[in-house]
C-alpha cells in the first residue's frame, strides 16, 4: 500500500490547530484548548489515514489497470477474480439475482417488490440490469469484456449472457439480473 501522501498528512495537523487556537482565543483556556488540538489532531489523522486505506485497498477496482491490456478497460472486465469479489459484493450487499433467471425465483422478486414498494410483479420484473443506466453494453464495454474471457470466440460468451459492465458495481453483468441500485434509462450503447 502507497504511503499517505503529505498533504493528506498535514490536512489534521491544520485542522486541529485552527480549532484549538479559535478554542484558545474564546474561551482563553490553554489547557483546554491544547487537549482539544491534541484530540482533534488525532481523531482527524485516524479518519484520513482509515479513509487512505480503504481507498487504497477497494475491492471494486476503479480506476486500477492491468498491465499488458488495454489502458481503457476496467481492471473487473479482465480480472476474473476482481470480478467474482465484486460480484459477490453485489449479491451479499445489494441483493444483485436471480441466480437463475430463467426460474420463477418467487422469493427473490417478494424481496424486491417489498424494497421498492411495488405490488405488481410485473413491474418489478421489468426492472433489469438490462435496461438500467449503469449497464454498459457500448462496443468498447464488450470489447473489453472479450479480453477478459478470451478464447477464439468470446463474442459467443457475451451474446448467450446478455454480459455488460455494471458502472455502478464495477462487475460484468447480465442483463436478465437486477440489484438494488437498478435505475430506469439505460443501458449504455
Amino acid at each position: 500500500m502507497k504511503p499517505i501522501p503529505l498533504k493528506y498528512r498535514i490536512l489534521p495537523l491544520i485542522t486541529a490547530t485552527f480549532i484549538g487556537v479559535w478554542y484558545y482565543r474564546n474561551k482563553k483556556d490553554g489547557t483546554t484548548a491544547f487537549l482539544i488540538f491534541g484530540v482533534m489532531y488525532f481523531v482527524s489523522y485516524f479518519i484520513i489515514s482509515a479513509a487512505w486505506r480503504d481507498a487504497q485497498t477497494t475491492p471494486l477496482g476503479e480506476g486500477k489497470r492491468i498491465a499488458g491490456v488495454d489502458d481503457g478497460c476496467p481492471a473487473p472486465t479482465i480480472d476474473v477474480a476482481l470480478n467474482l469479489k465484486n460480484r459477490q459484493k453485489a449479491i451479499d450487499e445489494f441483493g444483485y439475482g436471480p441466480p437463475n433467471p430463467a426460474l420463477p425465483n418467487r422469493e427473490f422478486w417478494e424481496r424486491k417488490k417489498k424494497m421498492w414498494k411495488v405490488n405488481d410483479d410485473a413491474e418489478v420484473k421489468s426492472m433489469r440490469c438490462g435496461n438500467c443506466a449503469a449497464f454498459d453494453i457500448s462496443a468498447k464495454a464488450k470489447a473489453c469484456i472479450g479480453q477478459g474471457i478470451g478464447g477464439q470466440d468470446p463474442e459467443q460468451v457475451i451474446d448467450a449472457g446478455e454480459l455488460g459492465y455494471c458502472r455502478f458495481l464495477k462487475f460484468k453483468c447480465a442483463a436478465k439480473r437486477t440489484c438494488d441500485a437498478w435505475v430506469t434509462g439505460g443501458p449504455i450503447k
